[in-house]
């Protein structure tokens, strides 16, 4: 599991690896920090994961 935490949005972004019985999914959070809103996406390739990983860092 990564968590980052973004520089001046107050946003944590985490990437978990899921395995299920069908493979591997990645699952991508991001959370504003000191409120109950999140955003969550479930991931099948990796490198698209990561991809929206940096995205939401910048």
């Amino acid at each position: 599991m990564i968590i980052k935490r973004h520089a001046w949005k107050k946003w944590e972004v985490s990437l978990k690896n899921l395995k299920t019985s069908a493979g591997n999914r990645y699952k991508l959070t991001r959370k504003l920090l000191n409120h109950p809103i999140s955003e969550t996406k479930i991931f099948i390739s990796k490198k698209n994961a990561i991809k929206q990983f940096k995205k939401w860092l910048k």
